[in-house]
């Protein structure tokens, strides 16, 4: 069986790229690396036809990236999700529970080629799998790629667009996204979120920076996801 099921934070594929794709450009040969742990918790929430659910998960994260020239470098990010779901009474379902232990695996390559010093195009292949636990790995197959430009307009802007398509277990999604990284002043920044939050680096957030230790911000996205 497979389940659909929409929550609002980011898709998954997008939340793979990094929120600035040019900065000042690594020798070639340099390799950059960073992993994360995330924990995820919502609390209880009522159901539309009677009943309520809760859920908490733990995100693993870690990405290597090298330069391989001045103007190519080549990267591979992994991520694992896990989400345990608790339903009460849930009467849309019959009054059991649809579903218990989510798990999504994903692994994802990352391909940036420097046109020039201001413009870089990059392609993203991802493969993954989206399943209950239980469920066979063999049908809960998740793939794609994701294709994104980025032009950086002055050392405090940069603004991009991508896309992606994904095959999502038997079902096939194409959807834009923006990537901008605005230092608007000392304290203002509007960008996509830290890329360990449960909607990844996908859409859009403004943060406040009082001083230099706080950072505090707000923002939304869009993510949906299917499970065998």
């Amino acid at each position: 069986r497979t389940f659909p099921r929409t929550v609002t934070i980011a898709t998954l594929a997008a939340a793979m790229l990094p929120t600035a794709l040019l900065a000042q450009t690594p020798q070639p040969g340099a390799i950059s690396a960073s992993a994360a742990l995330s924990g995820i918790n919502q609390f209880d929430t009522d159901l539309d036809h009677g009943g309520d659910f809760r859920w908490a998960a733990g995100i693993a994260s870690g990405r290597v990236t090298r330069q391989i020239t001045p103007q190519f470098s080549a990267g591979l990010a992994l991520r694992y999700d896990y989400e345990d779901w608790k339903f009460s009474r849930p009467v849309a379902f019959g009054g059991a529970a649809p579903w218990s232990h989510l798990n999504a695996p994903n692994i994802v390559a990352d391909f940036r080629y420097a046109v020039g010093s201001d413009l870089v195009l990059g392609v993203a292949p991802l493969f993954g799998w989206a399943f209950e636990s239980g469920a066979k790995t063999s049908d809960a197959l998740t793939y794609g790629a994701i294709l994104v430009a980025t032009k950086v307009f002055s050392p405090s802007l940069m603004v991009g667009a991508g896309m992606g398509i994904v095959r999502k277990i038997d079902d096939t999604k194409v959807f834009p996204f923006l990537i901008v990284n605005w230092q608007i002043d000392d304290r203002w920044r509007l960008g996509n979120p830290f890329p360990a939050g449960p909607a990844g680096g996908a859409g859009l957030e403004l943060s406040y920076a009082p001083d230099d230790h706080w950072e505090f911000a707000g923002g939304g996205a869009y993510r949906s996801t299917r499970y065998r």
